[in-house]
């Protein structure tokens, strides 16, 4: 594998990695939304608590959506680098005969 072959898999696996890290993200923002739903839930006579938890739910959403963005754009961005590198490994295939 020659050394442009060499960078386009170490950009391939770098970005398969931070993809993973947002999985993470997205997986917390979750989690945080639903506890915003519990204190909406729990205390419903408690306007303070009850105004937090709407507002951490909305935060939350808002966060995962982008977060939630950012893995759909990023997934196409690794499968064109993967298209390219195919392209890179046949045009030397090619070559080669």
């Amino acid at each position: 594998m020659n050394s442009q072959s060499q960078g386009y898999v170490q950009e391939i696996e770098f970005q398969i990695h931070m993809l993973d890290n947002l999985k993470k993200w997205l997986k917390f923002t979750l989690l945080v939304s639903s506890l915003g739903i519990l204190l909406v839930y729990i205390f419903t006579n408690s306007t303070p608590l009850k105004i937090f938890g709407i507002v951490l739910f909305v935060i939350s959403v808002i966060l995962a959506l982008i977060i939630g963005l950012a893995i759909y754009k990023g997934q196409k961005n690794v499968n064109l680098v993967i298209d390219e590198l195919s392209l890179l490994k046949n045009s030397h295939y090619e070559k080669d005969q």
